[in-house]
Parts: C-alpha cells; structure tokens; sequence
C-alpha cells in the first residue's frame, strides 16, 4: 500500500494526505507517516497538560514517593552534589528522578513540572522507539505508526502518563532499546551499537527490571552471529557498562537486601507463594487483558503474536526479526512472572513487543480495503482509550462469564474502561495542593500529617509529603502533637458529624480535611483549626462538647466525687492495691473522667497505670462505671446519673457477669455479679 492511502480512523484520503503532507512541509519531517507520528506524540502530551492543569488530587503512595524522590534530586542537582545523587538510594536507579528533577529546576516544584518534564522525554522515546522497531521488523512505515498509535492508546500508558511512576519511562527506554539492537544488524554498526548501549544503559538506570525486557533481542543478535561483530558488541558493552555499571556496583548489598524482600510472600501486593502455579504464570496474560490493554487491543496483540508464529515457525528466516519481538516479549513476561510480588504495571515495558506484533499483521495484508479497514480500527480504538481514560468517559463496560476464567478468580472481561490506571479523568478532591500553598503564604511552615485509614488513597502519608515538599513545608523538627507551634500544622480527616466546625476543604467523597494548630493532642472537638479560605482563619468548634469530651477536658473531678473517690483510693491503697487502672471508656463524665482521676490518684499517692487492661495484675484493681439497675450487682460508690463505681481485681477481660468486684468499705469486701 502507499503511504497516506485509504482512510484511517475515518478521514478522507484526500484530507488525510494534505494534512500530513502539510505538517509534513512545515516541519521537514520526510515521510507524511512521521508527520503522523508527531502529530500523535503532541496530541498525547497536549492531553496530559491539559490533565494536570484539571486535576487537584493528591497523588497516591507510588506517584507520591516518586515525585518526594524528585524534590530530593532537584535539591541535589541544583547544590551540585551529583556524588550525592547517585549514592542516594531510594530502591530504584535514578534516571526517571533525574528527568523529573529537570522538570523542578526548568519550571517550578509541582507535580505539573515534575510530571509534563517525564512526558516531554518519554513520550517522544516511546512513540519512535515503537515506530522503529515496527517499521524494521515489517519493512513499512505504517507498521511503524500504528505500533506508536497501539502503544500511546494503551490505558495503562495514558493513565500512567498523568502521574509521575517510573514504569512508563521504563518501557519508552526499552522501546529505543529494542530499536537500537535491531538497527544495529547483530551488531555489525558500530556506531548503532553505541547507541543501542546508551539506551539500554539508560533503561537500566531507570529501573532494574528493564534488562529483562531487553535480554531477548539481545539474545538473538548474540546467537545468530552478532558474537562475530565484536567491535560493535565492545560498543554495545563499554556504552552501557559505564551508564550503568558504577551505580549498581555502589548499591550491589542493597538490591540484593531488596530483591530478598521481594522474593518472601510476606511482602504486600499481588503475591503469588508458587511462581510456578497456574495463576502464576497466566497472571500478568489477565492482567493485560483486564487492566493493562484491555480486550480489544488484547484481541488485536493476539492475532499478531499467532501471525507471527505461523510465520517464523518451523523454520524462521534468519532476517525474520519477528522472532526477536517474540523472544524479547516471552522473556520479559517469564522474568516478572517469576517474582513473587505482582504488580499489574512491571509488564508494562513489554509493550513494545505487544504493539509491534498487534499491528504488524495489520500493516503488512495485502488486500487494500481490509488492510485500510483493520488500520482504522486499530486507531479508533486506540482513540476511544485515549479519550474515554483522559477525560473520565461513561462507565466501564464489561462481558461477564459463568463461573470464572481460566486460571483466575475473574468472572469478566472488560472491553472499555474511562478508570485507567491509577487514574481516570481529573479530579477536584477538595484541592489539597492549593490549600498547602496558601497555608504557606500564610506564614506556616511546617507540616505533621494524620494519615487517612489504610488503603485510603485520596489522603496517604507520600502523596501529602511530596505535596508539602513542593510548597516549601517541612515535616515538623521534633514532633510533639501538644504544641505544633506558632508555625506548624497537622492535616487530618474527619467524616462530618452534627455540630462539627466546618472543613477547610472536602475530598471527593465528603470527608472534609481539617488543618490543626496548637495542641493536636486533644480530641477533635477541643482542637483549634486554621482555613485560609475562612473569616476568621483560625476557628474551633462552636457548639456545645460531647458529655465524654467535656469530661476528658475537666482539669479536676468536681466536689463531692473527688473527696469521695479520693478515700477510696486511700482505702485501696491501705488494703494492699499495688497500683489502678481506670476504664477509659466509661471514665466519660465530670464525676468519673479519665484524666482527672489519674491526677486524683496521683494527688493520694496511689499508683496509676496507663488504660491497657491486659496489664492488670492479681493485686492491682480496675474501677469502671456502670449502669446501677435493679438486676445489677450493688456498686462501691453511687454516682448522680444512675451508674456506680465498680472495682475488679485482676485481669479485667471477661463478661461482666462473671466479675467478682472488690469494695473496701463493704462487708464483705469481695462479692459476685450475681449478689441481687
């Protein structure tokens, strides 16, 4: 087919080929499929900034560490301890921080800097290396462009393009890897070869596991003579050993501390105990299906990978570099495979083998219409993806089976999703960013963050880090929640409950995000908060407390409950009690508050021990309220609301129907629940 001919993705021929040939002019691109190329590539990175100015959420645990580690080779770059930059070691090489790094020194420190410098370097890296090896690997540069189209349509690619992770730069640098060793011819140029070292040298500096992506094409280059070109394979060596080689040497104690983590089914995430085991080893084939491409570039990489073993086997011609995509893709799938810790994105940089081959069979049928047809399929859906995960489009769409698939516990398979991975369309979620930065033009400056329930996203400890780095807030010197000082804050979530102040902001689900200042130990109610957004700024609760937190709060039990527990624990104290603990739970009132007995009993020289009923020893008494009905136990002492004090000796953890309680000033001293 000629280039530019027919229709793809809908548009007229005659269009198509003015627009291409335009762009083409203007910026001296050579062929109109280049043009498209870069006419994707800006479309790709025109969406992700047009994303980032759009979403306000804080950025989860992975992106949030990553961008921290960014903040951190920013500040080393820019005191120009470049020693310090590669010494540092932060589980992971540090190209993909260095690139992010840039991103800060170029622009400003914010995700947007941080993330727009990740998609200006690999965007570009992905999208040529996928058009390289594709048009090599096929001989036509439509086989080329639709690899680049496949692979910025995946939702992984998009949606991981919107927060700073380091497994989409891993798979651009793997793509130009890939590229560089086909271009090469086995090794035989030279200065290819150098090039190919550089960008493998730099895929392993972004991330460990991309020399197991790499390994097959090299393999085949090695064992289909490219041994013999030992002038180009020295390039190769020397390139990438001095790229790579000095960082892992300084860190070798370190990974191998990390990859014994790594390998133990303790570790969190997805965990599988048998590399070996059906799950196993179809995990990451699900994965692609259901998260990574979803089903109908799944069903597309499919034909692909069939074609191309019809094709190559029994007997592969010795120019066939499809065997290469093939080898190149099954080691990199059995190496992720045979980690016990799964991820769904640490097959990512297998994408380059996946698109080459998904639209290769594509761009190399002979019969026109077909070949326009199935072309302009491959880029409607590659658009629809693009669309439908940057913008947050319509719901996810699923086919569900009976029971559930092979080798897996799913009972669907999803055909379109707007969700992506991590991430959908932009979010609101109560603008935590933007509160952060006016926090600091109003004069705070350090930050202490209550972090949100487990497997809380929209507020985790990284994300609020990395956010409070970029603004200029520091984590609190020396942490004390009872005096934050005149400059320091602590962020908290509080689900909404009546009579509580008003949030300074709310996420996406109502919980609202308070901003404490002064004593953070207190109970919510008693805090005292600070808004930029309100008038006044500081503020605390208005309506009256809770009973329990009025209680908590009084300095001193009120006459004549204090003269009357304070005899009682005299009498405790003669009769032998070695030390009390009191029941924080019903210790809630004025007559009966925690805080105030512990200073009570402090006062008469009776020992108290911290609320942790487990601890209480035979000779030690627990004193808690409870209700003084007409089928409960007589109490030792009778409060105004209806409850009385009982006391237990020994351990405390059982029914309260089974207690023997003890009273000192009763005859007898000790008597079952059971006494009325």
């Amino acid at each position: 087919m000629a280039s530019g001919e027919g229709q793809i993705g809908g548009a007229p021929v005659a269009r198509t080929r003015r627009f291409a040939g335009l762009v083409d002019r203007r910026l001296r691109l050579g062929p109109p499929e280049r043009a498209w190329l870069v006419v994707a590539v800006v479309g790709f990175i025109v969406m992700s900034a047009w994303w980032l100015t759009r979403n306000q959420r804080i950025p989860d645990w992975d992106d949030g560490a990553h961008l921290l580690d960014a903040v951190v080779a920013a500040g080393q770059i820019h005191g120009l301890q470049f020693g310090a930059l590669f010494q540092t070691f932060n589980q992971y090489p540090p190209f993909g921080h260095v690139i992010g790094a840039l991103g800060i020194l170029i622009g400003k420190a914010n995700p947007l800097s941080v993330i727009m410098a990740s998609n200006l370097v690999f965007v570009p890296a992905l999208a040529a290396g996928c058009y390289g090896v594709g048009t090599l690997a096929f001989g036509t540069r439509l086989a080329g462009v639709l690899a680049a189209v496949f692979a910025l349509g995946t939702p992984m690619i998009i949606s991981d393009f919107h927060v700073f992770m380091l497994d989409p730069p891993e798979a651009a640098m793997v793509a130009l890897s890939v590229w560089a060793i086909l271009a090469s011819r086995r090794f035989d140029r030279t200065g290819v070869s150098a090039l190919a070292g550089l960008a493998t040298g730099l895929a392993i500096m972004t991330k460990q596991t991309a020399v197991l992506f790499v390994a097959g094409p090299l393999l085949v280059a090695l064992v289909r003579g490219g041994w013999r070109a030992w002038r180009g394979l020295l390039a190769f060596a020397i390139v990438a050993g001095v790229i790579c080689g000095p960082w892992y040497i300084d860190h070798f104690s370190q990974l191998q501390a990390e990859s014994a983590l790594l390998s133990t089914t303790s570790e969190p995430g997805y965990a599988s105990r048998d590399r070996f085991s059906t799950d196993s080893l179809a995990w990451y084939f699900w994965n692609a299906v259901n998260t990574q491409l979803l089903v109908p570039l799944a069903l597309l990489a499919a034909i692909g990978i069939g074609a191309a073993l019809r094709g190559c086997l029994p007997r592969p011609r010795r120019d066939d570099l499809r065997v290469d995509l093939l080898l190149g893709g099954l080691i990199g799938w059995f190496g992720v495979t045979m980690l016990i810790h799964k991820d769904p994105r640490y097959s990512l940089p297998d994408l380059v083998y996946i698109a080459t081959l998904g639209t290769g069979w594509i761009a190399t049928i002979q019969r026109k219409r077909l070949r326009r047809a199935l072309s302009g399929v491959a880029v409607a859906v590659a658009l629809v993806n693009f669309f439908g995960v940057s913008i947050g489009i319509g719901a996810e769409k699923l086919i569900t089976v009976a029971g559930h698939l092979p080798a897996t516990s799913q009972n669907f398979l999803i055909y379109y999703s707007p969700y992506g991975y991590p991430d959908g369309g932009p979010q609101s979620d109560g603008n935590v960013p933007a509160l952060m930065s006016a926090l600091y033009r109003e004069g705070y400056r350090y930050i202490t963050v209550e972090d949100g329930p487990i497997g809380y996203v929209d507020f985790n400890q990284p994300g609020l880090d990395a956010l409070a780095a970029m603004d200029g807030l520091a984590q609190t010197p020396a942490f004390n929640p009872a005096d934050l000082g005149p400059r320091g804050v602590m962020f908290l979530l509080r689900a909404p409950v009546a009579g509580d102040p008003p949030a300074c902001a709310k996420l996406d689900d109502g919980v609202g995000v308070y901003v404490a200042v002064g004593n953070a130990s207190l109970p919510f109610e008693a805090m005292k908060f600070v808004c930029p957004y309100h008038h006044p700024a500081l503020y605390s609760r208005t309506a009256p407390l809770p009973p329990a937190i009025a209680a908590y709060l009084e300095t001193q039990i009120p006459e004549p409950w204090r003269s009357r527990i304070g005899r009682l624990l005299l009498e405790l104290k003669a009769q032998g009690i070695a030390a009390v603990q009191f029941d924080y739970a019903s210790a809630n009132v004025p007559f009966f508050a925690f805080t105030p007995l512990h200073a009570l009993a402090a006062s008469v020289g009776v020992p108290s021990q911290p609320f942790d009923p487990t601890a209480v020893k035979p000779n030690d008494a627990f004193l808690l309220r409870h209700v003084d009905g007409a089928d409960e136990p007589p109490p030792c002492m009778s409060f105004p609301d209806g409850t009385g004090l009982y006391i237990v000796l020994g351990y405390p953890l059982i029914p309260f129907p089974n207690y023997e309680f003890y009273c000192p000033t009763r005859t007898p001293r000790k008597y079952p629940s059971s006494t009325r």
